[in-house]
């Protein structure tokens, strides 16, 4: 996932992103949202590689994966998330972006299994005012007829 403001974690408080990541699945049972920024020490990440870094543990350690952290405005969480395919789930992505925490970005993706589907997750760099372009359009309709 990426977002190109990138990811602050250790400010002082009220100063950091939050980003955290739910799974429901009925099939693999639903995983609670984990902070994946609990074991981040940089400020500089854009790009953020999330998966079981041991797989088959089905366990999320939270911890950093050492290849994608020695590569420059990246790291890496290890991070379960039951999957399938086809999915019969959701991942929930939500992102507190710093300094306007009270309005959080939500993405929601299906569960797809990873060993023959990839996700890429982008999100605003800001908070925007709507949430669809259907709240835009109607709020700001085109003056163009």
């Amino acid at each position: 996932m990426s977002r190109y403001r990138e990811w602050w974690t250790t400010h002082p408080s009220g100063r950091n992103d939050i980003l955290s990541i739910a799974t429901t699945s009925p099939s693999h049972g639903d995983e609670p949202p984990v902070n994946v920024f609990q074991n981040v020490t940089g400020n500089g990440e854009i790009g953020i590689h999330i998966h079981d870094a041991a797989p088959g543990d089905q366990i999320s350690s939270l911890s950093v994966i050492p290849f994608f952290d020695a590569l420059p405005f990246q790291t890496g969480v290890d991070i379960f998330m039951p999957a399938t395919d086809p999915p019969d789930g959701v991942i929930t992505i939500a992102n507190a972006p710093r300094g306007d925490t009270a309005r959080p970005q939500v993405l929601n993706i299906p569960n797809w299994a990873s060993d023959v589907h990839a996700t890429s997750v982008v999100f605003n760099d800001y908070v925007q005012a709507f949430n669809t372009w259907g709240e835009r359009k109607r709020a700001k309709p085109s003056p163009c007829k």
